[in-house]
């Protein structure tokens, strides 16, 4: 799944202002802008968070969070609203960790205590399905655009086939703890990232996958790195990197002509992570703070140029209200740019999912 949290600013290289500027049009789009909280399964239990949303930006997944640590995944339309996707037979939870770029399949994992956890995958047709209980990683982290392919820790798993495919790993330190996790996968699925164990203990990579993992290195004076989206085109993939010592994070970008970029850190907010990249690299979203306690996030957006900007800010120069709401982190982003989802503090205090729909 994501890593929402996590935190040092550098100047954004002029590498990211010449990626490609091609933008689509999301279905969602009317050329109004809105803002909205995606609401709750049960009024009782006010909690939503870690929303994915899909290509064309109309369809959201995400999880809602009951009593003792009980969730339920979800899915959201602007006619539907929200809808729980139930549970795997003889369990009762469920977590999104992933939406098809279409909307039409969403995968995560669900189990109770009792009976383990499993990676599911759900349609409207087959409802949620459990993918082959012993040999399918628990947290599914990422979908193609029609949901034939899934990845989550070190596998990839093709429809109709029951024997899910190795990522591999970067290396194998001493000590243990060798092992990758994929994060993101590009429209066709052909294309996957995430982090991985390397020779050195304790040490993880960003790493790209095709047919075969590489490593993507650091940022300057990092020696962690973590990738947490590609993009549709599969040009662009972006995370962060921090050094080994500290939690001073800092968000990067990658294509194959500049190699890992730092991106630049809004004013006053220094420490900051990159979660998702639009269909062709022009847009980015994560979330950055002032300290390293993993307190105090706010969600933010980098354009085409490199700049970023905070998603209250965006919204409010576009004529909408967030009065009363933090918006701590942007978790998801369509593939124009235009729709973008993430976690948040409402106005009532409660932890809700947001989505921000820009003309």
């Amino acid at each position: 799944m994501t890593i929402f949290f996590g935190p040092t600013a550098r100047t954004a290289s002029v590498g990211f202002a010449i990626l490609a500027s091609l933008i689509l049009v999301d279905a969602a789009q009317a050329g109004t802008a809105s803002f909205a909280g995606l609401g709750f399964l049960d009024p009782s239990h006010p909690s939503t968070t870690n929303p994915y949303i899909d290509a064309d930006g109309t369809v959201v997944a995400g999880t809602s969070n009951y009593a003792d640590e009980k969730s339920e995944a979800f899915r959201w339309t602007q006619s539907g609203g929200i809808v729980g996707l139930g549970f795997l037979s003889r369990t009762n939870e469920s977590a999104a960790g992933a939406i098809s770029g279409n909307g039409q399949v969403v995968a995560g994992s669900g189990g109770t205590g009792t009976v383990g956890y499993t990676a599911f995958r759900w349609s409207e047709t087959t409802g949620m399905a459990r993918l082959n209980d012993e040999k399918v990683a628990t947290n599914i982290a990422a979908a193609n655009r029609n949901g034939s392919i899934l990845a989550g820790g070190d596998i990839r798993i093709v429809k109709g086939n029951n024997t899910p495919q190795s990522l591999g790993v970067l290396g194998t330190p001493e000590g243990g703890g060798t092992g990758a996790q994929a994060m993101s996968m590009d429209s066709t699925g052909d294309y996957i990232v995430g982090f991985s164990s390397t020779t050195t203990e304790g040490q993880v990579e960003a790493f790209i996958w095709n047919e075969g993992m590489s490593g993507l290195g650091f940022p300057p004076s990092d020696s962690i790195s973590t990738a947490n989206g590609i993009s549709g085109d599969a040009k662009t993939v972006v995370g962060y990197g921090r050094p080994m010592t500290n939690s001073e994070t800092t968000a990067f970008y990658w294509t194959t002509l500049s190699g890992i970029e730092p991106l630049s850190a809004p004013a006053g907010l220094p420490y900051t992570v990159a979660n998702a990249v639009n269909e062709h690299g022009t847009i980015i979203v994560g979330c950055a703070t002032a300290n390293t306690e993993e307190t105090d996030y706010q969600a933010i957006m980098w354009n085409n140029k490199g700049v970023p900007k905070t998603i209250a800010a965006i919204a409010a120069q576009n004529g909408l209200s967030t009065t009363g709401w933090t918006l701590t982190c942007a978790t998801s982003v369509s593939g124009s740019g235009k729709t973008i989802v993430g976690n948040g503090i409402d106005p009532d205090g409660h932890n809700e999912a947001w989505i921000l729909q820009l003309p």
